[in-house]
């Protein structure tokens, strides 16, 4: 129970952090009313709280795409799409997704009129037969999460956990219930770097269900370098600043390529990424300056200081990344090229520095290059 704008107490009855029932009591009544009055409420509450979970009562875990975008008639998601036998994207009812909004929001919570229209453009991830282990657990095997963060392998956009939320029955009947996913924290929020194109297509979902099949036969295997890379692309997703976001990404680069000297490797082997996954060449002075930038904002520079060239540059980046990730899950044996360093040093070579001579500053002997 808690004081309400000053002028009355409020209460609730909550039962799995879903409210049950409530009360509102004027403050003039005194305290005392409103616990009196909740107290009469709790029975009744928890008695039409209960819920009989059979194997028959059907289970749906479900992440909804909020988003103001209005995109052309051809690439709005309008039926439901197969990404794997119990995944779909599939469009969600207005109404039902302000009732997963709703129930992502803390009881008691005063709504400002939405800023997001959710009627606009609702599709949604959804998990059928989701795990009964855990009824009360959202994606507890952590596959739509997955499948998230696959898609945007296909086309980055701002999905996120901040409306989900397990649907347990029929939501016709009396008993349904929506018990709220991880609407906060790190992955109640994600961003992308263009928000010009915020959006799936009918055709990546289709490619999304490619990729998911290639991945459900032979996921990455947990420890590789190719793992962290993709930790670090889902993280960064779920970051708003660019200037944080810019050293994730070329980590997540150097976590692939780096085999002993970071600098060069990363000047070298980018590029050659590039050229293997068919993107517009990076050139030199391109891939200095990204590293450049990664270095001066790893070491506490060019914080909020980073222009339109540095965004180009940044989006260069995650194009590579992304292209690697997707190879990566389709194509095994560009896949291989990360599971050693012998394997990175064979298929991604780089130039031994060229040897100078160097004289002591004090006797003027010369060393050749290979004198010790």
């Amino acid at each position: 129970m808690w004081l309400e704008g000053g002028d009355k107490y409020r209460a609730c009855v909550l039962v799995n952090g879903v409210a049950i029932v409530c009360v509102d009591v004027p403050k003039d009544r005194g305290e005392q009313a409103a616990i009196t009055a909740i107290d009469a409420l709790i029975p009744a509450g928890i008695r039409s709280s209960v819920r009989h979970i059979t194997s028959e009562t059907p289970i749906t875990d479900v992440a909804v795409m909020v988003t103001n975008d209005d995109p052309p008639e051809n690439e709005r998601i309008t039926k439901r799409i197969e990404l794997t036998d119990d995944l779909i994207i599939a469009p969600i009812l207005g109404d039902l997704a302000a009732l997963v909004a709703d129930a992502c929001q803390p009881p008691g919570y005063n709504r400002f009129p939405a800023v997001t229209d959710l009627r606009v453009f609702p599709y949604a991830f959804m998990r059928l037969n989701a795990p009964r282990q855990n009824p009360y657990t959202w994606d507890s095997d952590e596959r739509l999460q997955t499948a998230i963060a696959l898609s945007r392998l296909i086309r980055p956009t701002s999905i996120s956990f901040g409306s989900s939320g397990r649907l347990i029955g029929d939501p016709s009947d009396p008993d349904f219930q929506i018990v709220p996913g991880p609407a906060s924290g790190l992955g109640g929020e994600a961003w992308v770097a263009d928000p010009k194109r915020n959006w799936l297509s009918p055709g990546d979902a289709v490619e999304l269900a490619a990729l998911m099949k290639a991945f459900t036969a032979n996921p990455f295997t947990p420890g590789t370098r190719i793992v962290t890379a993709l930790w670090y692309h889902e993280y960064a997703a779920r970051t708003r600043l660019i200037d944080v976001r810019f050293p994730l990404i070329a980590t997540a680069l150097e976590s692939l390529i780096s085999t002993s000297n970071p600098t060069r490797h990363f000047i070298y082997r980018v590029p050659q990424l590039a050229d293997k996954l068919g993107l517009p060449p990076l050139a030199r002075d391109d891939i200095s300056r990204i590293w450049g930038r990664r270095s001066s904002l790893v070491h506490g520079a060019k914080h909020g200081g980073l222009d339109d060239e540095d965004f180009r540059i940044y989006g260069r980046m995650e194009d590579v990344l992304r292209g690697v990730l997707r190879r990566a899950i389709t194509d095994l044996g560009f896949r291989a090229t990360f599971d050693s360093v012998e394997a990175i040093n064979a298929a991604l070579p780089v130039p031994r520095p060229v040897a100078v001579k160097a004289t002591c500053p004090n006797c003027e002997h010369v060393f050749a290059p290979d004198e010790p």
